[in-house]
């Protein structure tokens, strides 16, 4: 039993050894590799550190983290997670021009490597550096700059403004005035410019370490003011805005722009005068946009629209061209421009409605290449020239003789007209609401294949006696003769009544005015509810 029981206790000691030995030989958690990258996307104040790690199967790491500073002695740590191999961290607020040291650390905290020290150097302040400079509007005598700063070179800029001078001359560009930045914008105003001259500028920014210029710009004043963005004009005309009598516009303007446009005309947004004496406005290269203030009252602009009392009393506004792209004149747009000799109307309208108060208005203009307008003798027509649109209030003829080819009068197209007589042609089959409103008639006859007198034709037409209604007339609506006190003779040809409205006529006229009616009709109007409340009703003797 001795032997085998030594043999037992041998066996049990050896096996106790092994595993001891295999113990220390095999550590429980093996160390990861590093790999530590150049730096990158170096600026002036910020960088990036890169590197990976790779853990040995079975291993762990727990920390993982960059160290970097100017310095041994002046390190900073940056703790960073670990969720696959590569790992990376952005550094920011360095000093410009310095160089850095830096390391990656990783493992467990009771055992960690590192990566051999590498260096970077971030890059220096320089000068500061321009986008190109701008003209942001222009004005005959004025202009306004702009300028964007690209980089401030990474030192404050302590001075910036533009330099300007006529170009081809051999004097040095003089300082214009200086600017402050809004969202690293510059912009200035030039005032007291000379007409018709050329001239070259820079942008300019300076720091501590120097003064860096823009490309230069050469630009040129004419007669006219440039506008880029809407709103702008106010910047660009001279302190006394109230000095102009001719102006020319380009670009986009706004409700702001065309508030100081009335102004200078000589009404502001509410009607009260100024001293502005603006005789002649040129917008053919304009355009008219959305935005900025009211111009008039609450009215607001609308794109390529001459709206609602835009120009509305304006009383030295002489000559006026709307914008190429506008497509709608609103009613009464001009309505009381006394002083109103021309208007201009560009290729684009296909809408206009006419305005009252134009009492000088002589000459409508219309470019040859519009589609749907047309001018003869200065009056406003459809495009083939059948409709008549818009008669000017300027012409003084007595006697008014339309042309043989006209089928159609449009709405409001002969309001305030100052003929005693129009001779309307035999064709004419339409009369537009309103067509004759407040005119000078005294008499007239409207041929038999019109079938209707829409609301308001004749109303106020405070001189009007003597009216002949053709044949074909059905229908005469509300107010036609409203507010005619001299008329005395109506002289229907159609045999049977029109429909009539009850208010086309003031109550006056059934007792002042005489119904001569066809022969054999005399019955029939008679027993009439409303034509028969005609007090002198009779029948026609030729």
């Amino acid at each position: 039993m001795r032997p085998l029981f030594q043999s037992l206790t041998f066996i049990i000691l050896l096996l106790t050894f092994l595993s001891a030995c295999t113990d220390e030989q095999v550590p429980a958690n093996r160390p990861p590799t590093l790999t530590l990258d150049p730096a990158q996307d170096i600026t002036r104040t910020s960088a990036t550190l890169s590197g990976s790690v790779s853990i040995p199967q079975g291993s762990r790491v727990d920390v993982c983290r960059f160290y970097y500073g100017p310095t041994t002695a002046e390190l900073t740590r940056v703790d960073v997670s670990l969720t696959d191999e590569r790992v990376s961290t952005g550094l920011k607020d360095l000093v410009p021009g310095t160089t850095y040291l830096y390391y990656m650390e990783a493992g467990t905290s009771s055992s960690l490597v590192s990566t051999p020290t590498l260096t970077f150097q971030t890059l220096p302040n320089v000068k500061p550096t321009l986008h190109p400079a701008v003209i942001a509007g222009q004005g005959p005598t004025s202009v306004m700059l702009q300028c964007k700063l690209a980089d401030d070179g990474g030192s404050p800029v302590t001075r910036q403004g533009f330099l300007y001078a006529e170009s081809g001359t051999a004097t040095s560009l003089e300082t214009a005035v200086s600017a402050e930045w809004e969202d690293s914008l510059m912009q200035v105003r030039i005032l007291g410019l000379k007409e018709h001259t050329r001239y070259t500028l820079r942008a300019f920014a300076e720091n501590e370490l120097g003064c860096a210029y823009s490309e230069p710009l050469e630009f040129e004043t004419d007669q006219a003011f440039h506008l880029y963005t809407p709103g702008t004009l106010p910047l660009l005309v001279e302190e006394d805005i109230y000095a102009y009598e001719d102006i020319a516009l380009a670009g986009p303007l706004n409700g702001t722009d065309i508030k100081l446009l009335r102004m200078m005309a000589g009404m502001d947004d509410q009607e009260h005068p100024t001293p502005g004496r603006l005789a002649r406005l040129d917008l053919t290269d304009a355009s008219i946009v959305e935005g900025g203030e009211p111009y008039h009252f609450s009215r607001y602009t609308e794109t390529d629209v001459v709206g609602y009392a835009m120009f509305r009393g304006c009383p030295y506004l002489s000559t006026l061209r709307l914008p190429y792209g506008v497509k709608r004149v609103e009613s009464d747009a001009f309505t009381d421009c006394t002083a109103l000799k021309r208007l201009g109307l560009a290729e684009e309208v296909e809408e206009i409605v006419p305005s009252a108060g134009c009492t000088a208005l002589q000459d409508i203009e219309v470019s040859t290449s519009n589609a749907h307008f047309s001018s003869l003798q200065g009056i406003l027509y459809n495009k083939d020239g059948t409709k008549l649109l818009w008669y000017p209030l300027g012409k003084n003829e007595d006697e008014l003789v339309l042309s043989p080819s006209l089928l159609a009068l449009g709405e409001y197209a002969l309001q305030e007209c100052k003929a005693k007589r129009v001779i309307l042609p035999d064709m004419l089959k339409e009369v537009g609401r309103g067509a004759f409103f407040r005119a000078s008639l005294e008499e007239i006859r409207i041929p038999s294949q019109v079938a209707s007198l829409y609301s308001g034709t004749f109303q106020e037409c405070r001189s009007l006696h003597t009216v002949i209604l053709g044949s074909g007339i059905k229908l005469v609506s509300a107010y036609s003769f409203a507010d005619c006190p001299s008329l005395t003779t109506l002289r229907l040809e159609c045999s049977l009544p029109p429909t009539c409205d009850e208010t086309a006529f003031d109550p006056k006229a059934f007792t002042q005015c005489s119904l001569i009616v066809p022969k054999g009709s005399l019955e029939i109007y008679r027993n009439h509810p409303l034509w028969g409340r005609f007090q002198h009703i009779s029948e026609a003797t030729d």
